[in-house]
């Protein structure tokens, strides 16, 4: 029987050398790997550390503002609450002295009471329907959806949707707009905001008088100015409807009440059509209401 050789032991020391080195070369790795890691979540940890500021100060800006848009949406809803509980109390009072024909049809009043009931109920439709798109506004549930629109057609349609307004007033409006002129924006938006111009022009305006609607055009804007010689407006009423937390109570020549809201809502939905809204006006001298919006293409291609 063969005797089994053993390695020499310069075969076994270089074995053991090169098991060595791979095993250092293995922990090398392992080392740096572990390094990575650490790194990683190093700069994991300090990022998160350093960017905890700014979720705070982002959380403490959202709060602020939820609690402001809060504070706002109360101090509004209660000031039209309180101008709505008088007209209200007023048509309700008015309508049971007829129910109770403590006035009859016979009355010298009767004429005279059934025009205040559909201006007070007119007014409280106006306010109603304010409030509706302010919601809608603060709520972001505003529709836009732009196309060329016909700004005469358009003022034509508002003028006669307030005919009953103009007639009883006997005013006298002048639209100065060519039927070629085309803007670019919501029909329906643009329409609120021409009623309420026009309608304001309307209220504040004395018997007899006029009203102007001219047009201007530059840089692909049209500027559709809105005039009237009427009560006008005050320095401090014209800053209030640009600032969310404020409404101001005004009355018009024959008595129509007003507050600020409407001049709110065509702000913004100036914004929302791509254009804006200034109010130059003057007490006892009239106001110049001048809405920009942008041009229609077909007046863009001339």
């Amino acid at each position: 029987m063969k005797e089994k050789k053993e390695p020499s032991p310069t075969i076994i020391i270089n074995h053991y050398n090169e098991r060595a080195k791979e095993i250092k070369s293995k922990l090398s790795e392992l080392k740096y790997n572990i390094a990575e890691i650490n790194d990683t979540e190093e700069i994991s940890i300090i990022a998160e550390k350093e960017s905890l500021p700014d979720i705070l100060l982002t959380s403490s800006d959202c709060i602020f503002d939820l609690e402001k848009s809060n504070k706002t949406k109360n101090n509004l809803l209660s000031q039209i609450s309180h101008d709505l509980r008088s007209p209200i109390g007023t048509i309700k009072m008015m309508l049971e002295l007829l129910e109770q024909k403590v006035i009859s049809a016979d009355s010298p009043d009767y004429d005279n009471i059934l025009k205040d009931l559909v201006n007070t109920s007119t007014d409280v439709f106006t306010l109603l329907e304010n409030l509706l798109y302010w919601s809608r506004i603060q709520f972001k549930t505003v529709s836009y959806v732009p196309s060329n629109q016909n700004l005469k057609s358009l003022t034509q349609k508002t003028v006669s949707e307030l005919k009953r307004f103009i007639d009883e007033k006997k005013l006298h409006i002048n639209i100065n707009i060519d039927s070629k002129i085309i803007v670019c924006g919501d029909e329906f938006l643009i329409l609120i905001i021409l009623k309420n111009l026009i309608s304001n022009g309307c209220k504040y305006s004395a018997e007899n008088s006029e009203i102007i609607i001219d047009v201007e055009k530059s840089d692909n804007k049209i500027r559709i100015i809105i005039k009237d010689n009427g009560v006008g407006i005050s320095e401090e009423n014209i800053k209030k409807t640009m600032d969310p937390d404020s409404l101001f109570h005004t009355s018009g020549t024959n008595g129509e009440q007003g507050n600020g809201m409407g001049l709110k809502i065509c702000y913004n939905l100036a914004t929302i059509n791509k254009g804006t809204l200034e109010i130059v006006s003057k007490e006892k001298e009239g106001t110049t209401a001048i809405l920009t919006l942008p041009a229609g293409k077909e007046l863009v291609k001339n």
